[in-house]
């Protein structure tokens, strides 16, 4: 009843931003298709992006991406409008205020059994089940099935016939991409936050328009954007094609979105009078972003930095499409060698990155344990 009644309604933006989110996401997703997918002819919405702008057997359609961009900018408007209808009632939402607040944790009781199931069902089908599998191509010599006699065949071929150096260069542009990409988004978000929840301004729907419109285009139309700009209109005064820097804009501009949706819903839970607060003491108000909103969102800002550096590594829709030798990044390596038909050699680099990918786990769960316990 309390989750029903209470819970529920309170964090019902949340809820409405992330529906819209992983609407789009699904929507756009093209890894998975297009490694299940493309070798059987069936398409998704971003495989068919894919094979229209980069045709091996024919010039590009960049006409294809630019009418699906412009369908995508009427479905932004509906999203938005409907977003935009919680940005109008905040009030409805605030329970941080200055008096005596205090988050109070409840025990499962006799459900923590089912939730210990459900958190490993969910790890062996997400993480157990993958890993044991790619291990197990990375180290047999061709693609079989376990058994006794695979068993004495194996070995660190694949990894002995990778080319490092393609790896390592991969490997550094993809710790590039996480460090600044994330960094820089969390700046911009607080900032981005307040103006639509906080500023009254009547204009702040249009700053809320803007920062969504990037989500609702799909990452390949962006790359592909990206492409088409970095070539033919900007390349000879920015000359940015073929560098990690036209990737990280790409990303900037693509994860704003997530992290706006984030932090407005965590700040339209703190009460105006801590704001006011701060204000009537003197403080200005960039002293009222660091020292009283900084220190209550941190959570939020942590989890932003580390899914967004999370979400960075693993990305490939953007980095395939704006691929070029200086600035490939682990998931295209994996990408190339898969397309290739070397599975063995995509898993032995998909292994790599999981190495790579442990001490960024250590740090979440290290932020989690902090948070969960009053620190």
């Amino acid at each position: 009843q309390v989750t029903k009644s209470i819970t529920l309604p309170l964090v019902m933006p949340a809820v409405m931003a992330s529906a819209i989110y992983i609407f789009v996401v699904a929507f756009a997703a093209f890894d998975v298709p297009a490694v299940m997918g493309l070798a059987s002819r069936i398409y998704t919405f971003s495989t068919l992006i894919y094979v229209k702008t980069l045709n091996p057997n024919g010039p590009p359609e960049y006409g294809v991406p630019a009418a699906v961009g412009t369908m995508m900018f009427v479905i932004a408007l509906l999203l938005t409008w409907w977003y935009g209808r919680f940005l109008r009632q905040t009030e409805r939402y605030e329970v941080v205020a200055g008096r005596g607040y205090r988050p109070k944790l409840f025990a499962l009781g006799r459900w923590q059994h089912a939730g210990w199931a459900l958190c490993l069902i969910y790890l062996f089908l997400g993480v157990g089940a993958p890993l044991l599998m790619v291990a197990w191509t990375a180290l047999i010599p061709y693609l079989q099935p376990p058994s006794a006699a695979a068993l004495a065949t194996l070995s660190f071929q694949h990894f002995q016939n990778l080319d490092w150096n393609i790896v390592l260069r991969g490997a550094w542009n993809t710790t590039q991409l996480m460090v600044i990409v994330p960094t820089v988004a969390a700046a911009v978000c607080l900032p981005l936050a307040w103006v639509i929840v906080r500023s009254g301004s009547r204009w702040r729907f249009v700053y809320e328009f803007l920062v969504f419109l990037p989500h609702a285009f799909p990452a390949i139309v962006l790359g592909v954007a990206a492409l088409i700009a970095s070539l033919f209109i900007i390349g000879d005064r920015i000359p940015i094609y073929g560098t990690i820097w036209i990737i990280a804009i790409v990303y900037l501009i693509e994860r704003i979105t997530f992290g706006s949706r984030v932090v407005n819903s965590a700040l339209m839970q703190c009460h105006r009078d801590l704001e006011d607060a701060g204000l009537v003491s003197g403080m200005s108000l960039f002293a009222v972003l660091f020292w009283i909103y900084v220190p209550i969102l941190l959570p939020a800002l942590t989890g932003i930095w580390l899914w967004m550096a999370l979400v960075t590594f693993r990305e490939l829709t953007v980095a395939a499409v704006l691929f070029s030798p200086a600035n490939v990044t682990l998931p295209v390596v994996v990408w190339n060698q898969w397309t290739a038909g070397a599975m063995g050699s995509a898993a032995a680099v998909t292994l790599v990155m999981l190495m790579v990918l442990t001490p960024l786990l250590f740090l979440y769960w290290l932020v989690a344990a902090r948070r969960d316990t009053g620190r």
